[in-house]
């Protein structure tokens, strides 16, 4: 139905990507050079090239996370690194990136000459933004920059709401309100003002209108502010 022969001629209907064109050639002519690629930011790219050097189980479910997401996706996970590298040279502090919505990611970046890394911190700030965003799973994929500032190593972790301990639940729920109002707090002060219909800053995926805006803005004080 997508194929009509006119005058000798193949017309292909639909042509309007790279997935189409790709068709096209090869319907046209099977040995044509033409060859199907992604556009892939150089970051992305990077982290895939170290996985397929891995040994470790699960590089492969790490990778096709990475390579069926969207462009928008990968442009904000690549520009949120950016960010997270520029302010944690700054504060030498952790700033992890966390995502929610169609990508539940969390991304920590250890930067040699700026964090040591901290793996059980990172497991728990992770854990706390899957319950925050109410989440079911979520990756934590952890990067490692040399002095250079280059990407040297690639470390991840497969989490999951239902294998959380029940003793530690209560905890990592605690520390997950005190992400929430530390988002706000810093939201607020970036921009001084929150639209009631932006997704709200605390990473729940909810807009700020049935989220934060109906909550108390008193802070939970279980996690000092400064490892946010």
């Amino acid at each position: 139905q997508y194929v009509k022969n006119f005058k000798g001629r193949t017309i292909w209907y639909g042509y309007r990507s790279e997935i189409d064109r790709y068709f096209m050639e090869r319907f046209v002519n099977p040995n044509a050079a033409f060859q199907l690629k992604q556009n892939m930011p150089p970051l992305l790219k990077e982290i895939i090239d170290i996985l397929a050097t891995s040994n470790r189980a699960g590089r492969t479910n790490v990778a096709s996370i990475l390579l069926n997401i969207s462009g928008e996706w990968r442009k904000i996970i690549t520009s949120g690194v950016s960010d997270v590298l520029r302010r944690q040279s700054a504060l030498r502090r952790a700033k992890p990136l966390s995502t929610h919505g169609d990508v539940k990611l969390t991304v920590f970046c250890w930067q040699k000459t700026v964090l040591k890394r901290d793996e059980e911190f990172a497991l728990e700030h992770a854990k706390a933004a899957m319950l925050l965003a109410n989440d079911n799973k979520r990756l934590l994929l952890e990067l490692m920059f040399d002095a250079s500032g280059k990407l040297s190593d690639v470390d991840y972790s497969f989490l999951r709401r239902d294998n959380i301990a029940a003793p530690d639940l209560e905890r990592l729920e605690a520390f997950a309100e005190s992400l929430r109002a530390r988002r706000i707090e810093e939201a607020m002060q970036n921009r001084k003002r929150i639209g009631r219909n932006e997704y709200c800053p605390c990473g729940s995926g909810k807009k700020y209108k049935r989220c934060c805006i109906v909550r108390s803005r008193e802070r939970s004080k279980v996690w000092p502010e400064s490892v946010f």
